[in-house]
């Protein structure tokens, strides 16, 4: 391969690269408002295990018997 014609096309692929990198990064969605409920009865926690995306502003309304 010509040297030349690898000089002219590095600019573009390392443009290429940076983009489809940032686009990755930055492919989540917008953060959410999530109001979650969660009952506690004596040592258990329903729902057991609560799953949000990184970001979002998360209320939890815990109701528990004390």
């Amino acid at each position: 391969m010509n040297i030349r014609i690898l000089n002219k096309r590095m600019p573009l692929a390392t443009t290429v690269a940076a983009g489809s990198i940032l686009a990755a990064a930055c492919g989540g969605s917008a953060p959410e408002a999530v109001e979650i409920p969660v009952d506690v009865t004596g040592e258990a926690m329903d729902p057991g295990t609560i799953r949000v995306k990184q970001g979002d502003m998360v209320t939890l309304k815990i109701n528990a018997e004390e």
